[in-house]
């Protein structure tokens, strides 16, 4: 009875990954293999690569004799044998793309090469593991022409993103500014990509009027994995235009009048307003000194954004009869 010893280390390319290392940093995983019939037992682990992350793949103890090739494999998640090696050890580098991220397959089997009962056990890179096993690569045979040992790994990138606690939350309204707001920021969090940065599109600024809209759309796309959902957000603010305050009345005298005149009317234009209307304060009068009659109005207007327009002053002077005017004689007809 022959024994062969198998040992497995992971390591990573990545800064922010977590280095598996020998003994008291390193975690060891054992396959024995022994050419009887008892079962072979493989310990379980747990284990999390990234893309772009080396699977280094050991063995030590290699007594199996002349009779018998030992053939190390590695399979990606498809089942396909993507790199083979001869004792002690196969490196591979986890493809950094879209395909890498699932359970992949490292393993070892042994087979008769001089004598007349060896199988042709397919062992090159690209051949599916399952041809493998397919071709009666099983460990109970008797007498046992290959023993397979296979242990799962998984590569895995998890990520999601979210809007930064530093910006503001969604349909936030900013009210009357003076300029637009700062545009938002995001954060993504990858566990194999650290720092890792969104993708941010935006439409806008648009506006009507005074109202200013404006929306960003937030994606981050991993290696491999499921992206996170896409993160929308919308301000809104309304920023300052020309506002005034006209009338097409003058100042003046308004002649000789038997009734008041009619009072001034006011326009006002404001874009950030639906029907803007002046507020207009009989400031003086009328008052009358005689028959000559005084009187003022003024008008005012506060802007929904933005500055104030000046008051607008419209003074009229006029005459009116005197009711009691009459014409008198001492003479007598």
């Amino acid at each position: 009875m022959k024994n062969l010893l198998l040992q497995l280390a992971l390591k990573s390319n990545k800064k922010t990954k977590v280095h598996v290392n020998l003994f008291v940093t390193t975690v060891f995983f054992f396959l024995f293999l022994q050419y009887s019939h008892s079962e072979i037992l493989i310990s379980s682990f747990a284990n999390n690569l990234c893309p772009g992350d080396d699977i280094n793949f050991s063995v030590s103890g290699n007594e199996i004799g002349a009779d018998y090739t030992t053939v190390l494999f590695i399979a990606d998640p498809s089942g396909t044998i993507v790199a083979t090696g001869s004792p002690p050890s196969i490196t591979f580098t986890v493809p950094d793309n879209s395909m890498s991220c699932g359970t992949w397959t490292i393993g070892s089997f042994n087979y008769l090469t001089t004598d007349g009962s060896s199988l042709d056990i397919p062992g090159g890179a690209g051949v599916d593991l399952a041809a493998v096993i397919a071709n009666n690569c099983d460990p109970t045979m008797a007498p046992p022409c290959c023993d397979l040992e296979t242990l799962d790994l998984t590569v895995a990138q998890t990520a999601t993103l979210a809007l930064s606690a530093t910006s503001d939350a969604n349909n936030t309204d900013y009210g009357c500014v003076m300029t637009a707001p700062d545009a938002p920021t995001f954060d993504v969090t990858d566990s194999c990509n650290d720092p890792a940065s969104a993708t941010v599109n935006t439409a806008g600024p648009s506006n009507t009027g005074c109202d200013y809209m404006q929306t960003w759309t937030a994606s981050y796309d991993p290696t491999c994995g499921t992206a996170p959902p896409d993160v929308v957000i919308t301000y809104t603010w309304q920023q300052p235009q020309t506002v005034t305050l006209t009338t097409s009345a003058m100042s003046g005298d308004q002649g000789c009048l038997t009734t008041p005149p009619t009072a001034p009317t006011f326009m006002v234009t404001d874009p950030c307003a639906m029907n803007p209307m002046a507020v207009v304060n009989v400031t003086a009068g009328p008052t009358q000194n005689g028959c000559m009659w005084t009187q003022e109005w003024t008008a005012t207007y506060t802007a929904t954004c933005g500055t104030d327009p000046a008051p607008v002053v419209i003074t009229y002077t006029w005459t009116e009869p005197d009711p009691n005017l009459a014409i008198n004689t001492t003479a007598t007809s």
